[in-house]
């Protein structure tokens, strides 16, 4: 199988697991935004990798396509970005800090205990 079509098919898998956290996104528009943003892309990278598998490479209709899918994932990063700075993802981030936490203290304790 040529490595092309494995490239292609990753990326339709990626496009797939994109979308599903996309649809598990409940109250968080900006962020399903962004994973629904970087799915297309993916499924542009699949279409780019097709072509190119089929011997249609760097001819206008692959460069467009290219280009689109850059613009994707730039828009699916400034969207992920609004939806942080936008407090979306604030629970995952008190998780991270609590966490952080926790750890810190255990350190502590386990160096308290370790001091003759």
């Amino acid at each position: 199988m040529n490595g092309t079509i494995i490239r292609a098919l990753v990326a339709l898998l990626l496009a797939a697991i994109f979308w599903r956290q996309a649809r598990g996104m409940r109250g968080q528009p900006k962020r399903k935004r962004a994973f629904e943003l970087v799915a297309a892309a993916c499924l542009v990278f699949a279409t780019l990798l097709g072509l190119t598998a089929a011997g249609v490479a760097y001819t206008p209709i692959s460069i467009t396509f290219m280009a689109v899918a850059v613009a994707l994932v730039g828009a699916a990063a400034l969207s992920l970005l609004a939806s942080f700075r936008g407090g979306e993802m604030r629970g995952q981030v008190d998780q991270i800090a609590q966490a952080a936490k926790e750890y810190r203290e255990r350190r502590e304790q386990r160096e308290r205990q370790d001091k003759p």
